[in-house]
């Protein structure tokens, strides 16, 4: 069992998950489409191309838990019928069953996508009829009785759809083993395993489920102790040396205990269950053709031939141990390697004017920033209803005033008294919201400013560019947009700013915008999209970064610049970052792929 999860996980890492996530790269699935962004994503999932691409991720990612469990299932059935169990004889056996469980792994993902239907649309609508009233921020930050009754609902919901698809899986979870164990189709397996009846069933269904709840727990606990004691302890060890060497060699360390663990656990559980599932079955639901389904034969026997010389226990620990050695010498070439990192020029960019205890978007906020080292700033701008720009997040009031007004149905007047109104009864943190013309003047010459333009349109794009001409900032100022269409027609009144495209979802190659900055969320930042925009001479910038460990890592990927609401603290470690070892900075970006972070 061990020698066959490991032989699946080396093809899940090699095979499965590289053409996963080469799939997005071929055009077919973005219909000659340049780009999907952040707008445009959600239609493009319900296409028929964004379900392709679903379906065969999907699909793809199934196969190996299912390779994982026929391998199991077969080493089991050998032993109970008292067969020999040779490793290389249970590939072969799998491997040319490979096409019959990708068939098999497509019909469960298309049901399984079926089945998500009821519970997406049932969620939507709760949204619709609850929270759709105002700006979700509100929502978040007053957390107002329609937030506390939809989650209620939702819950409610999702757990009916739970229910449902918990007994669905119960009347069919013999199907699988029915399948891969006898001749019949996978309507047949499924009527067969439905006529069961759960009064037979039941009684065997105890000892399973209790084995997966134990599982499920027990991985939950131990990952959830695992990370609290690292995340304590790496936050505390860190704050204590203020150091990131410290927090590098914590990652390393936390890092080798949770692979080391989550593997055990993810083969103790499985291996378990698929044991008991076959034993079962064997012993009370095997009332069908026994008679193994035919091996594919003149396509599969050169491959199976090879698989037999391979897997010959006098070569696999040759085998094994060269890779190994391959592998150490190769990791110790690359620390040595490492390329030096731009950590001294990137450029720190204030979210939202500044940091707090200053309220977003104010003059205060934009004081404080210009007290630390930070290059940028950032602010976002609307159009009110009397075409002033206002500097605000919200497309209404909620948040910040307890008003339901919308910023674009009410004068600037108007959302001044709003404002002077909630001050006065403690409902508002500052008594006003100010002009993008105060905000031209205040960072003129002091620092660079970066305007997003919320709900784009026309109008407000070409009386921003009109603001920035009057105050002759056109070298001062980047505009940007989560809107690809507002980009094109900026690009075209007003070539001569710099553009910038803010990247929340998009599928495609973002190098090939036609822009001059690219502001991405960390999580989707890569060695690989940095290469592509250097080449393009594209600026890239990581959002919103706040973490010390998260900061560390965008610096090592070569980003431009940071857009953080934390400055002060992202120019202290753009500084810090100058004085680590490669192999400190190394174990960082492991920090990045688990998490944990201050």
């Amino acid at each position: 069992m061990i020698a066959w999860t490991i032989l699946v996980w080396g093809l899940t890492a090699t095979i499965l998950a590289p053409i996963s996530s080469a799939i997005l790269g071929i055009e077919f699935f973005r219909n000659d489409q340049l780009i999907i962004g952040n707008e445009q994503l959600t239609s493009w999932l319900l296409s028929p191309a964004g379900i392709g691409y679903l379906l065969l991720g999907t699909t793809l990612t199934l196969t190996g838990w299912i390779l994982r469990f026929a391998g199991i299932f077969q080493i089991v059935a050998d032993n109970i019928n008292k067969q020999s169990v040779e490793f290389r004889h249970i590939v072969f056996r799998i491997l040319s069953k490979t096409h019959l469980l990708f068939r098999l792994c497509l019909f469960i993902v298309v049901t399984g996508l079926l089945l998500l239907l009821p519970l997406a649309a049932g969620l939507a609508l709760i949204y619709e009829l609850l929270l759709d009233s105002y700006d979700i921020n509100y929502y978040l930050s007053a957390t107002p009785s329609e937030l506390h009754s939809a989650i209620i609902i939702a819950a409610t919901w999702l757990l009916g759809w739970m229910s449902g698809v918990i007994y669905l899986t119960r009347r069919f979870l013999f199907a699988l083993p029915t399948y891969l164990h006898s001749q019949k189709s996978i309507r047949e397996s499924l009527r067969y395993a439905w006529h069961i009846g759960p009064q037979k069933l039941n009684p065997h269904l105890r000892p399973i489920l209790s084995a997966i709840g134990f599982w499920i727990i027990f991985r939950f606990i131990a990952d959830l102790i695992l990370y609290t004691v690292s995340f304590w302890l790496i936050n505390w060890v860190g704050d204590l040396a203020n150091s990131l060497r410290i927090v590098a060699l914590a990652t390393g360390i936390y890092v080798i205990a949770s692979l080391s663990v989550d593997a055990l656990i993810s083969f103790l559980g499985f291996s378990h269950v698929t044991t008991l599932i076959t034993k079962v079955y064997f012993q009370d639901f095997r009332q069908v053709n026994t008679a193994s389904a035919p091996l594919s034969r003149n396509k599969f026997r050169k491959l199976g031939s090879i698989f037999k010389n391979i897997f010959r226990p006098t070569l696999i620990l040759p085998i094994a141990g060269a890779l190994t050695l391959i592998s150490i010498g190769l990791s110790s070439y690359m620390i040595g390697h490492i390329p030096e990192t731009k950590n001294s020029q990137v450029k720190i960019v204030a979210h939202r004017a500044g940091p707090a205890p200053a309220p977003e978007n104010t003059p205060y906020a934009l004081d404080l920033t210009m007290k630390t080292k930070a290059e940028w700033t950032e602010i976002d701008v609307r159009l009110s209803k009397d075409s002033t720009i206002v500097v605000t997040h919200d497309f209404d009031l909620m948040r910040i005033a307890n008003s339901p007004a919308p910023i674009s149905d009410t004068n600037y007047n108007q959302i001044q008294q709003i404002l002077k109104n909630a001050y006065s009864t403690g409902k508002a943190s500052h008594q006003q919201i100010h002009t993008l013309d105060d905000f031209l003047t205040a960072t003129k010459g002091n620092i660079g400013l970066m305007i997003e333009l919320k709900k784009p349109t026309e109008a407000l794009a070409r009386k921003v560019i009109g603001a920035i001409r009057a105050k002759n900032m056109v070298n001062d100022v980047v505009l940007m947009s989560m809107d690809l269409d507002v980009i094109r027609l900026i690009q075209n009144i007003a070539p001569d700013i710099t553009i910038g495209y803010i990247s929340a979802f998009s599928i495609g190659d973002k190098s090939q915008l036609p822009v001059n900055l690219l502001a991405v969320h960390y999580r989707s930042i890569s060695a690989s999209l940095i290469n592509k925009t250097e080449q393009q001479g594209i600026e890239t910038y990581a959002w919103t970064v706040n973490r010390v460990n998260t900061m560390a890592n965008m610096i090592e990927y070569n980003v431009d610049g940071i857009i953080t609401d934390k400055p002060k603290l992202a120019v202290r470690i753009r500084e810090e970052l100058q004085k680590l070892s490669a192999t400190e900075r190394l174990l960082l970006q492991f920090n990045q792929l688990i998490g944990i972070s201050k």
